[in-house]
């Protein structure tokens, strides 16, 4: 890996071109206010209800949330647009999932990602954070009625 020289921006030959630009356009606030994941309470296991990354990289489904992931960490976390958000862990009735991880609230914000159509990955948004706990792809997490069946 060749590693460069200086902080310049890309293109740049002068170390201090366009440092101003970027740092008006990067303002702290901006950046606070960004969706950041995070798979620090990850379960990469496959079982009867969640899925491995080595499971979704056979099926096609790692590129597609790495797609989703680049698109969400432009979004405010004020109200990100693709994050759904249930408040707390599903009730057993609601949900193909165990109980909540031990190490893990059930009284957090947990959140779904929608990939596309059943495709779901399941976590806790916290502040900015969206913490991943689950790959759903069966949308087993949160059950909801069937529409137009």
């Amino acid at each position: 890996m060749v590693k460069r020289p200086s902080k310049a921006p890309l293109g740049s030959s002068n170390r201090k071109d366009g440092t101003r630009a970027l740092q008006s356009t990067n303002s702290a606030n901006n950046v606070q206010n960004l969706v950041v994941i995070s798979f620090s309470y990850f379960i990469d296991q496959d079982t009867e209800y969640c899925q491995s990354l080595k499971t979704w990289e056979t099926l096609n489904l790692l590129s597609l949330m790495n797609i989703a992931f680049i698109q969400l960490c432009k979004e405010s976390s004020v109200n990100p647009q693709r994050i759904t958000k249930y408040g707390h862990y599903p009730e057993r009735e609601k949900t193909k999932f165990p109980v909540c991880p031990k190490n893990l609230s059930s009284s957090a914000n947990w959140s779904s990602l929608r990939l596309q159509g059943s495709v779901r990955v399941i976590g806790i948004m916290d502040n900015n954070i969206f913490y991943v706990v689950f790959l759903d792809k069966d949308h087993l997490f949160y059950l909801s009625p069937k529409k137009h069946t």
